[in-house]
């Protein structure tokens, strides 16, 4: 079984401010480390969609 989860979702949960929390101190630590990667992989997302509609552009 694998996980995929989708764009979408990912940046969804990024924007979303409980994304952040955790129940205790061992959650919130993991959390913010997700938090933390997430954030890079929105980066590359939003840098990725730019590249692919500056090719768009190109090929018009």
């Amino acid at each position: 079984m694998t996980d995929v989860v989708g764009e979408d979702d990912i940046m969804a949960w990024y924007k979303d401010p409980k994304s952040k929390e955790g129940d205790d101190e061992s959650k919130a630590a993991y959390a913010r480390e997700c938090w933390k990667w997430g954030g890079q992989l929105a980066q590359h997302l939003a840098a990725q969609e730019s590249d692919d509609d500056e090719e768009d552009d190109d090929s018009e």
